[in-house]
């Protein structure tokens, strides 16, 4: 969940193409430097976004408590990365499989993207408010956090040195998504985007008041491959981990 402004600045400003793809579920957003004709793009994401939902929803049939579970599960032998990285990551947030599957759709479809059209210097995959981010220049990202006083007041840098990276948002105050928190924000940053999401899930579900926050940052910060968490409820905000501010 980050402001429009982003997405508009660094499509329009650097000539970028922009491709929006729905899959049933799945609403992504792709920003890349232009490579080849928009519907041919779009074909080809849509494309890449069945193939992944075809693999989780044969999955699902076989295991149908990996898309109901709110804990982790124990591995159910399958050689897709998507599947296999989902139970990885969800053991590590300790959360369901499923809490981690934008993140996931949003990293394979950069992944993919990056492997077919090889040097490539921009690519932004969007799905659910979860990012995976690939640039060659340092990003400026502003938080939206529902109806607090902080919501779009807040600007986190990206460097380049940190890319490609997964920027995942949690929130009990905002969107449909199941929380049983009442955060308006929790921003997690990890080089893995289906932790990331996870992650964000997670210390969703704890931070209820303001006096949580300190804790759940903590909690945050203790996961492996984890490098940044903001959380903001109401008119508070905490930070830890490799944040920086502008």
């Amino acid at each position: 969940m980050f402001e429009e402004r982003f997405y508009r600045e660094f499509h329009q400003n650097e000539n970028m193409s922009k491709i929006q793809v729905t899959v049933d579920e799945s609403d992504v957003l792709v920003i890349i430097d232009p490579v080849d004709t928009h519907e041919k793009l779009k074909e080809i994401i849509h494309g890449e976004i069945k193939r992944l939902r075809r693999i989780l929803n044969g999955y699902i049939k076989r295991v149908p408590e990996f898309e109901s579970s709110l804990k982790p599960l124990e591995m159910q032998g399958d050689n897709e990365e998507i599947i296999q990285r989902m139970y990885k990551a969800s053991a590590l947030a300790h959360v369901g499989p499923m809490a981690c599957v934008a993140g996931i759709v949003s990293e394979l479809i950069a992944e993919f993207l990056l492997e077919k059209y090889i040097g490539l210097d921009n690519v932004l995959v969007e799905n659910g408010g979860d990012i995976y981010l690939h640039s060659s220049i340092n990003r400026k990202i502003s938080i939206y956090a529902g109806q607090s006083p902080l919501s779009n007041q807040l600007s986190i840098q990206i460097k380049e040195k940190q890319m490609p990276i997964g920027i995942c948002t949690s929130a009990g105050t905002v969107g449909h998504s199941l929380s049983f928190g009442q955060a308006d924000a929790v921003v997690v940053i990890s080089k893995d985007t289906a932790l990331a999401d996870g992650v964000a899930t997670y210390i969703g579900n704890i931070t209820i008041l303001p006096a949580d926050i300190e804790n759940s940052l903590k909690t945050a910060m203790a996961i492996e491959g984890i490098e940044g968490v903001v959380i903001i409820v109401g008119e508070t905000l905490g930070a830890l981990g490799e944040i920086e501010f502008v």
